[in-house]
This record gives C-alpha cells, sequence and structure tokens, in this order.
C-alpha cells in the first residue's frame, strides 16, 4: 500500500464569526461570515432558528477548500460566498442566526446571534425616515458612527478589558472598536470618567502595504539591496531575479500600511498575535504614524 502526505498538519480548531449587522423584515437580507482555521476551511453553513431552509438560498456553496489539499498554505481566511434570506414570510420580532463551520478533519465551530429585524427602511440604502445616516441611526436602524456600542455607558473597554467587538451588532458598519479618546467617550454620552469606551466606527480597509515582495538577486544568487515585486523589477538582461524567500518586511523593518478608515487615533496592528511598534516610537526621524489613511510600524521580531 502507498500514500501520499503532505507539509501541512491541521492541529487546531477552526474558528467561524458573523460578519454582518443588521436584517429587516420583508427584504432579501445578505448574511456573510468569516472563517478561519491553521490549514483550510471546508464550508460554512447558515441556520434560522436552527433551521437551515428557512427562506436562505445559496446556503451551502461548494466546499471552500482547495482541490489538492496539500497545495495550500496554513492559516488561511476565507470569506463566505454571502447567502440571501428572504425575511418576507418570517413574523417573529427577532430571530436567531448562526454560522457553523467545519475544517477538513472535521472539527468545528459555531458563532450565533439574536437579531432585533428591523424596518425594511434600515436596509434599503436610502436615507429616509429619521435616520442620522444611510440605514443607521434614528428609532430604528442599528447606530452609526461616532455612536456608543457599549454594553453599559459605565464601561471602559481597556480597564475592564472589554471585547468592543461583541457588539459589532450594534452598529450599521458591522465595527465596534475600543477607542482612547475622553472627548469622543463624552460625546458619545458615556460616563464622563470613561476615556476608553466602545465606538462605533467605519470598518478599517488595507488598500495596499509597502514595502513587498523581495531583493533583486544576481545570476550566481548573490544578493543585492535593490527592492523588488517581481523579476521585471531588476536587471534580467543581467541575470537578475527577484529573491522572494529574502523578504523586505522583514522583522524590524519599518512597512506602511495603507487604507481607509483607520481613524485617527492610534489602534494596534496585529502580527498574528504580536502586536508591532508605531515607527515613531523606534524612529524619532517618523512623525505621525499613524493617520487616517496610512499606518507606519516596524515588523516584530521573528516574522
Amino acid at each position: 500500500m502507498t500514500f501520499t502526505t503532505g507539509n501541512y498538519i491541521d492541529c487546531e480548531d477552526p474558528s467561524v464569526k458573523l460578519t454582518f449587522s443588521q436584517v429587516c423584515v420583508d427584504t432579501n437580507n445578505t448574511l456573510s461570515a468569516e472563517g478561519k482555521d491553521d490549514y483550510a476551511v471546508s464550508y460554512i453553513e447558515f441556520f434560522i432558528d436552527i433551521l437551515t431552509s428557512q427562506g436562505l438560498s445559496n446556503n451551502v456553496p461548494p466546499p471552500l477548500g482547495p482541490v489538492n489539499p496539500f497545495d495550500t498554505p496554513a492559516d488561511i481566511v476565507l470569506p463566505q460566498t454571502p447567502v440571501v434570506w428572504d425575511s418576507s414570510s418570517y413574523a417573529n420580532a427577532t430571530v436567531n442566526i448562526k454560522a457553523y463551520t467545519e475544517d477538513f478533519v472535521g472539527r468545528e465551530d459555531s458563532h450565533s446571534h439574536d437579531y432585533l429585524l428591523r424596518p425594511e427602511h434600515c436596509c434599503d440604502t436610502i436615507l429616509n425616515f429619521d435616520e442620522e445616516g444611510v440605514d443607521c441611526g434614528g428609532l430604528d436602524c442599528a447606530s452609526c458612527d461616532g455612536e456608543a456600542c457599549g454594553s453599559s455607558l459605565e464601561d471602559d473597554c481597556i480597564a475592564d478589558s472589554i471585547d468592543c467587538s461583541d457588539n459589532n451588532y450594534r452598529c450599521a458598519s458591522n465595527f465596534c472598536g475600543c477607542l482612547n479618546s475622553l472627548a469622543v467617550c463624552n460625546a458619545a454620552k458615556y460616563d464622563p470618567l470613561v476615556d476608553d469606551c466602545c465606538i462605533c466606527q467605519s470598518t478599517p480597509i488595507i488598500d495596499w502595504i509597502s514595502p513587498e515582495g523581495g531583493f533583486c538577486q544576481e545570476a550566481d544568487s548573490s544578493p543585492t539591496n535593490d527592492a523588488c515585486r517581481d523579476d521585471s523589477n531588476c536587471n534580467v538582461l543581467a541575470g537578475q531575479t527577484c529573491d522572494q524567500v529574502r523578504s523586505n518586511g522583514a522583522g524590524e523593518n519599518l512597512i506602511t500600511i495603507g487604507g481607509r478608515n483607520f481613524g485617527i487615533i492610534p489602534g494596534t496592528v496585529d502580527f498574528d498575535g504580536t502586536n508591532a511598534v508605531l515607527a515613531e516610537l523606534v524612529n524619532t526621524n517618523c512623525i505621525n504614524s499613524w493617520k487616517d489613511n496610512q499606518i507606519i510600524v516596524e515588523v516584530p521580531t521573528g516574522f
């Protein structure tokens, strides 16, 4: 008997998290979730009040994992193909929605939440009724950016070790984050002494990271100091190639993260569980290394 082994071992349980904030009556609601595993997620399935077929379409797509699992790197994060739930025949005021996932060896995880079924105008992408922003605020809809999303207006999210993301569903943006700002907390009507509070914010989006790739190397594999993304950035006529193994974003190097909605109050940049240090704390020539559209950090040692 012969068999083939691969380079990857699935050692950890998968995880899954719902990634939408509000659902509405008489609406085709888009449901989404994100699964993660140290090897690969097999599939994600949704349940409406324990049932899998109540008004759902496209609920169980083809397996999200690889055709040949040995070709797939570890620590994969996969966005779920959106599933549509038609709530037109649903009569209850609240609904329990659960996302369930398995990895390729049958380990499982689930994430569920009881959602208030909101009026249809909270999901129509139009600023109407008493909304303070498009589909947010007012008496009916999830909260807009800048509004409180903590479980209590007396909670200090740092001092009390509160995970604000547990309340993502309170925000129309589906992002409830901890902010260190007495002014912001006071404006959101937290207790006057609370200076670290859970606030609804626009979801941060990373558009690019620099540097990326590696360094050009000579035909004899001797290194150069010229950064590259691929061979076209090197002197191909002289036999140079782009060495992607020697990363130009290695530990203790500075990298720039560009995007949107980072905020103006510094947060954290996480490298697989290790927080990166802002560039201005390790290099005095770097000023204001956290901006709403750009963050400069030192890559932690070991990466």
